[in-house]
């Protein structure tokens, strides 16, 4: 019976997802409401956002951020782990903590402490950011090398989802171990897929198709098979427009839904409106 609920809950959400043709993600509490809701969904930040009970009103689905993979010390949090042994080294892109996560204490915080919160102030479901942060830790750490961390992801990915199977949950990213966690999340934002951002130098480049079409073919498997939603987030030069349109057009062609932005996601863009309209 419970399987036949949860599996009912998973198909209604991602009959509900099937909707969605636009969607932003913008974490500032100045982002204007009336901008926000002509989008089917938002990804907010869960601290730092504007006024829910106003976005309630409309049809936009919201969907609270959280980091599971590393953490800021401006979080509300911050001083209830600040010391334990499983926060690792600094983000210097981010100024933020990686998280072994490996670490049991850690998935309980963040299931029984964290993300009830988000939710209690209205948000319909997760943002699990920085899921890639296991892939690094595991594979590419230039000092120590974290045995087992992908796997302790994937439990934890699942584990939320046992504690909410009605939210919606929203993956950014975590192609690596993508196969793995299909059946716990709703869908993924597939990050720079299109554009890399060099932080060092405040540049960005688009990808060219070698680069992204491994991964576009996942995604699109991922979309056949398991019935994910898939969007896409790039940060491309806004002011070529030509770029703007191409990564669009891109995403969209693969029957993806695309947002374009900045690396500090502290505004709204209307570029992929516009687009909608347009076609």
């Amino acid at each position: 019976m419970f399987l036949g609920c949860a599996g009912k809950k998973k198909l209604a959400r991602r009959a509900e997802l099937d909707h969605i043709n636009s969607w932003v993600c913008v974490y500032s509490s100045d982002a204007p409401v009336d901008e926000i809701r002509k989008f089917d969904l938002a990804v907010l930040d869960s601290d730092s956002h504007p006024d829910l009970t106003e976005l309630k009103k409309s049809d936009t689905l919201l969907i609270g951020y959280v980091s599971i993979g590393e953490v800021g010390d401006y979080r509300w949090y911050w001083n209830d782990i600040k010391g334990k042994p499983w926060i690792l080294d600094k983000n210097p892109n981010w100024d933020s903590y990686m998280i072994d996560v490996r670490s049991d204490e850690w998935h309980e915080f963040l299931i029984e402490r964290i993300i009830p919160k988000i939710l209690t102030k209205g948000f319909d479901g997760i943002f699990l950011d920085t899921i890639d942060n296991a892939e690094y830790l595991q594979r590419y750490h230039p000092k120590k090398k974290y045995p087992m961390m992908e796997a302790a992801m994937v439990r934890l990915i699942k584990s939320i989802r046992k504690s909410l199977p009605s939210a919606y949950l929203v993956a950014n990213r975590g192609f690596a171990i993508l196969d793995e966690i299909a059946g716990s999340i709703d869908a993924v934002v597939a990050e720079s897929i299109f554009t890399t951002t060099d932080f060092e130098q405040s540049v960005t480049r688009r990808n060219r198709p070698h680069e992204y079409e491994p991964i576009t073919k996942q995604l699109r498997s991922m979309q056949r098979k398991d019935g994910l939603k898939i969007f896409t987030l790039d940060y491309p030069n806004l002011e070529n427009e030509f770029d703007i349109e191409k990564i669009i057009a891109d995403s969209q062609a693969f029957g993806f839904v695309p947002y374009i932005s900045t690396p500090q996601l502290d505004k709204v863009f209307i570029y992929t409106l516009k687009n909608s309209e347009s076609n």
